[in-house]
């Protein structure tokens, strides 16, 4: 009798470690999942920072060539992955105007780029109004940064 549950003993430890090949796999890509979400909404804050940053910039009348510069610069947000920044505006006090800032998302892992196909973007834009009469042209593509 004691050798009959001795093997059945042994047979559940075997079965254990298979259950645990099965589902360590999918563990692994929940956490990888976790945190490249995480990265990518990081990412998503600081383009939405760098939008506010250079809307309030050209909402306060900077010179263009400023605004180009402190936009790619690292003075408002490190940002190497910024493809475009737009500048719409209107050039009378309290026209609206808006900035949109567009960037590739990148990748941790680049475990998810077969689900994206190609470099995914990230895009935000931001609106408010002119506060004194605008010195530069109604709507504007930002000089790309280098």
């Amino acid at each position: 009798m004691g050798w009959i549950s001795k093997l059945r003993r042994n047979r559940d430890r075997g079965a254990n470690l298979v259950e645990f090949a099965l589902i360590a796999p999918l563990l692994v890509l929940l956490l990888l999942g976790i945190v490249e979400l995480g990265w990518g909404l990081a990412q998503h804050i600081d383009v939405r920072h760098k939008a506010r940053e250079t809307l309030r910039l050209a909402i306060v009348d900077e010179p263009l060539s400023e605004i180009e510069a402190r936009a790619c610069i690292d003075d408002i947000v490190k940002s190497d992955n910024i493809q475009n920044i737009s500048l719409t505006t209107g050039t009378t006090e309290g026209e609206p105007i808006s900035v949109t800032v567009t960037a590739d998302l990148q990748m941790l892992t680049g475990l998810f780029g077969v689900f994206f196909g190609s470099t995914p973007q990230i895009s935000s834009t931001v609106e408010g109004r002119v506060e004194q009469d605008s010195s530069f042209p109604p709507s504007q593509e930002l000089a790309p940064c280098p």
